[in-house]
């Protein structure tokens, strides 16, 4: 479903105390996407959290270290 993300000011707040630097709010944000798309909905607070911890466990899992591994850093 096309449309603005429907996303209330507060709950902005709640994701902006998360620590993400300018790839991992790309990251989210896309996730949020796929995932509203998936269901035929507008991105909304739901999917933002959902994408924001499934992209925690991911650099829990596999390390930030081993994410610049090989990268000009």
């Amino acid at each position: 479903m096309q449309g603005p993300a429907i996303v209330e000011e507060h709950e902005l707040r709640r994701l902006e105390s998360l620590a993400l630097n300018g790839r991992e709010i790309k990251n989210v944000a896309a996730i949020a996407h796929a995932l509203a798309e998936a269901d035929v909905n507008q991105v909304n607070y739901k999917y933002l959290k959902l994408a924001a911890e499934s992209n925690k466990k991911f650099a829990k899992e596999f390390g930030r270290e081993r994410l610049t591994d090989g990268m000009y850093v």
